[in-house]
């Protein structure tokens, strides 16, 4: 029995090192997307401990490192301090 598992975890593992690889290998705009999904699940938005607007903040900033003009998503912005209008910054 040891042997069967030996040999299949060997004959995997080749197989998991070039999905690992694969993955690895991201386009530019996936490797975008990538990145501001993991900055914004890393940001704690708990309604105990953590901040929306620090969220909002991050979207913002992303918006406005694209090339978005603040004129075109001046919002409402509602946070622990609560809510007050004009641009999230």
């Amino acid at each position: 029995m040891r042997f069967v598992v030996s040999a299949i975890a060997t004959a995997a593992l080749p197989a998991l090192l070039a999905a690992q690889t694969q993955a690895s290998a991201l386009r530019p705009e996936q490797q975008l997307a990538h990145d501001i999904y993991k900055e914004l699940v890393e940001i704690n938005t708990a309604d105990s401990v953590g901040s929306t607007t620090v969220a909002a903040n991050a979207v913002a900033k992303r918006l406005r490192d694209a090339g978005f003009p603040d004129a075109a998503w001046d919002s409402y912005v509602l946070g622990t301090a609560g809510l007050f209008r004009g641009r999230a910054e």
